[in-house]
């Protein structure tokens, strides 16, 4: 497991019919989202999403809100992924002000092809990541997992830290 700092339920184990605190994206034809049982880093739950069309847009995601401490120059968004023929898949930071307008996003780890044409990802859990810098303005911080497609990701033990921007995270890629 992990220290999901002011992410809740980072672990994906408190919930009846899905993970508490977290909030499944839009519904997309070919896409399911799935609150896992028995796939997981630790524990016993993961979150998943699984994208059978070859569009990447609209964008699947699993995402929760955190509020902003209001002094922190950054966050950290981290966790662990687990993939199956993944094209493209992101964890997204993304900030809003107290108006609710979007004041800009940050892909802190890229997962899948690197160029078009290129080999889908598989592999194992690893743990991602990434530090971005947080605007002036920002009052709350959606961070999520999102899924362009097509492929499978699977992600659990997620982390949400505030920090200093000159923090460095060897996670970026995945």
């Amino acid at each position: 497991a992990t220290d999901g700092g002011v992410v809740k339920n980072a672990g994906f184990e408190d919930g009846d019919s899905g993970p508490d605190g977290w909030n499944q994206g839009a519904a997309i034809d070919g896409v399911a989202y799935t609150w896992e049982t028995g796939v997981s880093h630790s524990g016993k739950h993961s979150i998943s999403i699984k994208k059978d069309s070859a569009r990447y847009f609209p964008v699947a995601k699993w995402s929760q809100t955190v509020l902003y401490d209001g002094k922190s120059p950054s966050i950290q968004f981290s966790g662990w992924v687990k993939t199956a023929s993944m094209t493209k898949a992101v964890l997204d930071v993304q900030f809003a002000s107290d108006d609710g307008s979007m004041l800009g996003h940050h892909w802190v780890a890229y997962i899948g092809a690197k160029n078009a044409g290129g080999s889908p990802s598989t592999f194992d859990w690893k743990r991602v990541g990434g530090v971005a810098k947080i605007p002036a303005g920002t009052k709350s911080i959606d961070v999520s997992v999102q899924d362009y497609g097509p492929g499978q990701i699977w992600f659990d033990d997620a982390s949400a830290k505030f920090g200093d921007a000159s923090e460095t995270d060897p996670l970026k890629e995945g």
